[in-house]
């Protein structure tokens, strides 16, 4: 298969990234959860298919921090509610355009290379934050507040789309940092803040007090109950509320920490140390 828009140029995003990172715990470290999540993006209004899909011959490869493909990869045509990957091939990464924030790209992220392989690649949406950054540069410019406004707005509404439609065990919207895994979750070693937070319901119920430990930490923010799980958000343009914390509050909350590191050791006893 090929495609006569260069690779490179199709899953390139300039500027800095904001990434949505979605965690899912029934993983069989396939494309399942990838396939759904782009054709859920395929059925959203003001998204298009662009450039190439990413595929891989035989197995799923465990994409790492430390190392790159080692199986060969071909570049197929864009994704369409039509036309899709054979299953006999791996969906790595797909392109799309939306028509509020340009450019995004799914696919499935990167972990580190020491987790056990039962400990899942995230699924990954990559976007723009440009023109949201240029919010609290520009605090006196109404059309640049309209228009962080409106791909805050897009960013937040997808977000909550792909936790209600998915129920990931968790997920974070951050900017230009890695994914937080189960095991920094546990030992509370992620080196950047993590941003805003999704849990299931399935992490919140493993202990009571983990819910209102992390409410207390976003109070200055924003917390809304989702129909699977809660949402925690510190970043302005992203809440109803414009509200943006700071320090972050899972920097900044020892309670919410230690908590939500019992909630995980409990859900992943082999990360444990």
């Amino acid at each position: 298969m090929t495609s006569s828009t260069s690779p490179a140029e199709s899953f390139a995003i300039r500027g800095s990234h904001l990434i949505i990172y979605l965690y899912f715990d029934d993983s069989k470290n396939d494309d399942t959860q990838l396939r759904a999540v782009c054709d859920r993006f395929l059925q959203m209004d003001s998204i298009h298919p662009v450039a190439t899909t990413v595929v891989i011959s035989d197995s799923m490869p465990r994409l790492t921090f430390e190392e790159d493909l080692t199986e060969p990869i071909e570049f197929g045509p864009a994704l369409s509610t039509h036309q899709k990957p054979p299953s006999n091939r791996k969906l790595l990464r797909a392109s799309f355009h939306s028509d509020v924030i340009g450019k995004v790209v799914v696919g499935i992220g990167r972990t580190y290379a020491d987790l056990p392989t039962n400990i899942a690649n995230p699924v990954t949406v990559v976007m723009n934050s440009s023109e949201i950054d240029q919010a609290s540069v520009f605090p006196d410019d109404p059309d640049i507040q309209r228009r962080a406004a409106t791909c805050g707005t897009f960013v937040a509404t997808t977000f909550r789309q792909l936790c209600e439609s998915f129920s990931p065990l968790y997920a974070v919207i951050t900017v230009e940092s890695p994914f937080p895994t189960p095991r920094d979750l546990i030992d509370m070693s992620f080196v950047e803040p993590i941003g805003d937070l999704f849990f299931s319901h399935r992490v919140l119920d493993v202990d009571p007090s983990l819910e209102q430990a992390l409410r207390e930490a976003y109070s200055e923010g924003y917390v809304a109950e989702w129909d699977t799980g809660t949402y925690y958000s510190a970043w302005a343009p992203l809440n109803p509320l414009k509200r943006t914390v700071q320090p972050n509050p899972m920097k900044s909350s020892p309670v919410a920490r230690e908590v939500l590191s019992s909630a995980m050791s409990a859900l992943f006893p082999s990360l444990s140390r």
